[in-house]
């Protein structure tokens, strides 16, 4: 059996673009914002770009959050399920970028 995955010292890890989707609703604020705080800090020495889906939150999560540059957040205006969500997060992420990986994750950590 032939081995056709790259070796692992051909992939320098600093060189690694990421692509985070966050689709969100209803959450606590405080629990988005330690998860976007965690993300950050893990992932300090990597490019990336967040993107955050409000799914139709009551309030809007943009009235609610400070965002820092490198994290964008579309909202829908009403509720269309995480799958609309993670299409609209892969849409807009892959507009404007070409990441080496892309990452979602629950706003609400359950997956």
């Amino acid at each position: 059996m032939q081995n056709v995955s790259p070796a692992r010292n051909q992939i320098n890890p600093e060189k690694l673009s990421l692509g985070i989707i966050i689709p969100a609703y209803q959450v606590r604020t405080e629990i988005l914002e330690e998860l976007i705080r965690r993300i950050r800090q893990s992932c300090r020495n990597y490019q990336m770009k967040i993107i955050i889906i409000d799914d139709g939150s009551d309030p809007p999560l943009l009235d609610q959050l400070q965002l820092p540059e490198n994290i964008l957040l579309y909202r829908h205006d009403k509720n269309l399920g995480k799958g609309m969500a993670l299409q609209t997060g892969f849409r807009e992420l892959l507009k404007s970028h070409s990441p080496d990986v892309i990452i979602t994750i629950d706003s609400d950590l359950q997956h």
